[in-house]
């Protein structure tokens, strides 16, 4: 969510779950717990994001491997202004 719609970001690989939201336990008197929905994902531009899987900007196969994640993040580096070449 932090980097959602800023310049010169991106991301890979697959699309989340959609669990974009946070739970608190509170426990009572019978010694049951309680959880409550407490807080939901907000990105910048200020969309919720409330059960909603979120999509790579580069999606990646399901079975590709951590190196083919890396060599497609770093080509995409690759491509950015300034970016030095090692």
């Amino acid at each position: 969510m932090a980097f959602r719609g800023l310049s010169r970001t991106a991301s890979f690989g697959q699309a989340t779950a959609g669990f974009a939201t946070g739970n608190e336990a509170y426990r009572l008197s019978d010694g049951a717990v309680l959880r409550v929905t407490s807080s939901r994902d907000v990105d910048r531009a200020g969309r919720v994001y409330d059960n909603i899987p979120i999509q790579p900007d580069h999606p990646l196969p399901a079975a590709a491997t951590t190196d083919q994640e890396v060599a497609a993040a770093t080509a995409w580096l690759h491509t950015q202004p300034g970016c030095a070449r090692h």
